[in-house]
């Protein structure tokens, strides 16, 4: 609350980390609203793969580990309209699965991104078009640091 947010919903698609995240946020006197999900591009079931650190989960990329576990998936559209409050702020960071998240569907009083982008694992020309599509809603870069960029709309 010392950042004046008031709702939020953390959406963690390894069921192994929301279980940690949920211990996180009960160690810091919290309650929260967690969804064991996956971001995709439509509603149903993907295939997440396992690292052997959780910065290393994708649904994009192999695991080392060789572990997967096949989990629900929403698009964006459903999210949000799950949600029961209107987002003003989207973070996205799911290690390359970002080129199939259609952005499209981002709503109008959304007016923050902060968004992980992996031109490693998706390419140039995916990265280019995240980028191209955002601006093209009216967004504009505000800052990029190490492949994390914030976009901002009035």
């Amino acid at each position: 609350t010392r950042l004046g947010i008031t709702q939020y919903t953390t959406v963690e698609a390894n069921p192994h980390t929301a279980e940690l995240l949920k211990r996180n946020y009960s160690l810091n006197g919290r309650t929260p609203v967690l969804w064991n999900v996956a971001l995709a591009a439509e509603d149903g079931k993907v295939t997440l793969n396992i690292g052997n650190e959780f910065w290393e989960n994708s649904l994009v990329t192999g695991s080392d580990s060789g572990k997967s576990v096949e989990v629900p998936a929403l698009s964006l559209s459903t999210m949000v309209g799950l949600l029961g409050y209107e987002a003003t702020t989207l973070i996205i960071d799911i290690e390359g699965a970002e080129q199939f998240v259609d952005l499209r569907q981002v709503p109008a009083s959304v007016k923050k991104i902060i968004i992980e982008l992996h031109p490693c694992f998706i390419g140039f020309p995916a990265t280019y078009k995240i980028i191209g599509e955002l601006l093209n809603m009216g967004f504009r870069v505000e800052e990029e640091t190490g492949g994390t960029y914030l976009f901002l709309r009035p």
